[in-house]
């Protein structure tokens, strides 16, 4: 007669840990994320100009309503884009001009240089530069 292998059962509360603690784990990698993006523009960025091109409103639960700007700068002949909130809402208008900085590797990422050396840890980042 043959055995049959039975599955472990992962017990109840260790597959409830499991599954917080990946939830946890990604919201910190998200969250994370536009500071990573903001140190290496800090570290190896290079300056330029962009044009707000769009706005558009979007509301967010808890925050409530966020104004976005969307701009777009030419670089070798092809158009790069992104977008911000970090603008006062009454100021900044379509067309107006914006410095902005970008990654020479892969100039999608891109920020406003107002936002980069703005950023919390800006002085961390000198130490590397």
């Amino acid at each position: 007669m043959k055995k049959i292998k039975r599955q472990r059962k992962i017990p109840s509360k260790k597959k409830d840990f499991i599954i917080v603690t990946i939830v946890l784990l990604v919201n910190f990698i998200l969250s994370i994320k536009p500071c990573v993006l903001r140190f290496n523009l800090y570290l190896n960025g290079i300056v330029t100009d962009a044009v707000i091109y769009k706005t558009y409103n979007q509301y967010r639960r808890k925050i409530g309503h966020v104004d976005w700007y969307c701009y777009k700068f030419t670089l070798n002949n092809k158009i790069y884009i992104g977008k911000t909130s970090d603008f006062e809402r009454d100021t900044t208008h379509i067309g107006d001009t914006v410095t902005i900085m970008y990654l020479p590797c892969n100039p999608n990422k891109n920020d406003l240089k107002y936002s980069v050396d703005n950023f919390s840890l800006h002085r961390i980042a000198k130490l590397f530069k």
